[in-house]
């Protein structure tokens, strides 16, 4: 039977680049404006500057979404692909990853 701090491993490990790579688009866009996640957090009154900060932000198109209208905001994605945040870092300039 396996563990799951196997399991946490071997996705780290392995499965996280494997989604990236079954699920990225060819060209990587930022979420354009009519996504759901930003509708909602149109609804938040929100600061003017600020940090964002996207769990499991794959190549980061939320958080670049999030940046083009809150342009004062410092904003970040947590990623454990090592090909998202790759790439994501080349298309996305102004949003920090790890």
């Amino acid at each position: 039977m396996t563990s799951s701090v196997d399991q946490e491993v071997l996705f780290l490990n392995q499965e996280a680049d494997a989604w990236f790579q079954r699920n990225a688009p060819a060209t990587l866009q930022p979420a354009n404006s009519d996504d759901p996640i930003l509708k909602a957090l149109r609804q938040v009154k929100l600061p003017e500057q600020g940090t964002f900060l996207d769990v499991g932000g794959a190549w980061g198109r939320i958080a670049e979404g999030f940046r083009r209208e809150h342009t004062a905001w410092e904003c970040w994605v947590v990623e454990p692909s090592g090909a998202a945040v790759s790439d994501g870092s080349k298309a996305f300039l102004e949003i920090r990853f790890r």
